[in-house]
This record gives structure tokens, C-alpha cells and sequence, in this order.
């Protein structure tokens, strides 16, 4: 079946890019590729690739990127093919949770405040920084709270031993890695959600955790490295990258204010949803009709 459109992932999949531009070229397709990046390259490999995916990216009639830092970097390059679609938001779907384990029933019930993470145990995901900020939040309050971190990694034994030298392995629980089927499942005992990174040489572009937890309503907090996500404020709460003072107040702020949650909860459910199947595909329809038109 001859298609009139190829939709492609951008740098993140780079050989596929390429494979996708020279056959849009052999068969006079629209290519219209996806990519989320905010910032440049830093990595000796990554700015060998990523020169040639820059120029070749100025000659694909249609980019679509998943939010305005994005949109802005890419613009500030004069590059004027680029359209923000909300795609990002499709790869948030999660499986219903049917049957919530009974050991999740036992920390809903035996803690009053549950902080969670999920997601890869990598250090530009600045989960020492969540660390020691919950610490902080443990030490200025009387709070019965648990840090529940979801995932797996290489510097989790690193994480442990922070927990450890902090005198707060008892407040912390690594999962391990959790099951697509149970991660809802996780999210509906969560009081809120930390996602916090750092900038690094490839920092972060556009997470999924933090949009999941906000379809389930849980007060997310992120840090200023998450590139476009930021657009999604005031349904996510933002702190400095790499501020444990900042992380922590907020924190306590959360633990203490359930009036504050649940006004941050509505914010997110307002926000995420929003954004749907239709809706991005409206996008997506807008967006095409104003490459093909020359807009």
C-alpha cells in the first residue's frame, strides 16, 4: 500500500530517520518527523551525528515537536517547519489497574504521606537529590511518610547506600522494576510524585512518568531540566534542578496542605484531560494542512 505521509522518530532513532528521508524522497512522500529536543549536543559521538540530522533536518517539510522549549530551539535556527503537537501525551496510556497487590494496600494504609518515583535509576534523574530532600522533610517534621522508589538502574546501590548514610533506609523502599499492568496500580496509593533531573551532557526531553501521574491526578513535582514539560504548569509544581532546600520545602508544603493537593490533583486532571487521541490528531491534521498549504 503506497502511503502519502511518513511519520518518523528524529535523532533519538537516527538511522531510521534516514532510512525514512531517502525513501520519502524515492516515492515523494510528506515526512514529518518527531523530535523533542531543547538544547545542543555535548557528546564527542552524539555532535558527529547530530551535524548531519541538523542539516538534513532543514529540508523535511514538517517537524513536530512536543512543546514550546522545543519549539523555541528549534525556531531560534531558523528553522520555520516546526509545529507543536502534543504527541507525547499518546505514550501515557497505562493498563487500568485491577487488582492492587496487598503489599501496596499495606503502605497506603501504615503511612499518612507516600512519595513516589518510577522510572530509570540514572543519575541525571537527580533521584539523590529526591533523596535528600526527603530526608530534610523527615528531620523539620513529625511526618509518617515513605519514599517509595520504582525502578531499576545502575547507580541503585549507589541510592541505597545514600539511604543508608542518611539514617533513612527505614522511610525508603526500592521496587525494583514494576510491570506495565501494575503501575496505575502504584500511582493510586502515591500522595505525590517527584521527578526532578539534572542537567547533564544529554539532559532530559520529555518524560512520561510525570504525565501519567497527572492522568491519575497525583501532584507531580518536576525540576527546570525537563524540557517542554514545563508547559504543563500549573497542572505540575516546579522546582530548581538540583535544589535539595527547594525540593524539600516543597515537600513538607504538600505533606501538610491537603487543601493544596487537591487543588494541584484538579489542575492536573484539567490538563491531562485535555489533551486526547482527538486532540492530537486535530493537531496533527492542523499542522499538515499548514505545511502543505506553505504556511
Amino acid at each position: 500500500m503506497k502511503s502519502d505521509i511518513i511519520i518518523t522518530p528524529g535523532y533519538g532513532a537516527v538511522f531510521e530517520f534516514l532510512l525514512a528521508y531517502i525513501v520519502s524522497k524515492i516515492r515523494k512522500n510528506l515526512l514529518i518527523v518527531k523530535d523533542t529536543h531543547w538544547y545542543w549536543h555535548q557528546t564527542k559521538i552524539s555532535r558527529f551525528f547530530w551535524f548531519i540530522y541538523f542539516s538534513l533536518l532543514r529540508k523535511v517539510p514538517l517537524v513536530i515537536v512536543p512543546g514550546r522549549a522545543a519549539y523555541i530551539f528549534w525556531r531560534s535556527y531558523g528553522f520555520e517547519n516546526i509545529r507543536i503537537v502534543h504527541y507525547y501525551w499518546l505514550e501515557s496510556w497505562m493498563p487500568k489497574c485491577l487488582n492492587t497487590s496487598s503489599s501496596l494496600l499495606y503502605l497506603r494504609s501504615k503511612y499518612d504521606f507516600i512519595i513516589l518515583y518510577l522510572g530509570r535509576l540514572i543519575k541525571k534523574r537527580g533521584i539523590d537529590i529526591a533523596i535528600k530532600a526527603f530526608s530534610n522533610l523527615l528531620k523539620e517534621s513529625n511526618i509518617n511518610s515513605v519514599f517509595v522508589i520504582a525502578g531499576d538502574g545502575p547507580i541503585k546501590d549507589e541510592l541505597i547506600s545514600l539511604s543508608k548514610q542518611l539514617s533513612i533506609s527505614d522511610r525508603i523502599i526500592f521496587l525494583g522494576p514494576v510491570p506495565e499492568k501494575y503501575k496505575e496500580c502504584l500511582y493510586d496509593i502515591a500522595d505525590i510524585f517527584v521527578y526532578v533531573p539534572i542537567i547533564e551532557k544529554i539532559p532530559e526531553e520529555w518524560p512520561i512518568p510525570p504525565l501519567e501521574s497527572m492522568k491519575k491526578g497525583v501532584p507531580t513535582i518536576i525540576s527546570t531540566a525537563v524540557g517542554s514539560l514545563l508547559d504543563l504548569i500549573p497542572g505540575v509544581l516546579v522546582v530548581k534542578w538540583g535544589s535539595v532546600e527547594h525540593l524539600s520545602n516543597l515537600m513538607k508544603e504538600l505533606a501538610l496542605n491537603e487543601e493544596e493537593r487537591d487543588r494541584v490533583s484538579k489542575l492536573a486532571l484539567k490538563i491531562a484531560n485535555s489533551i486526547n487521541e482527538k486532540e492530537v490528531l486535530l493537531e496533527l491534521i492542523k499542522a499538515v494542512r499548514e505545511c502543505i498549504a506553505g504556511k
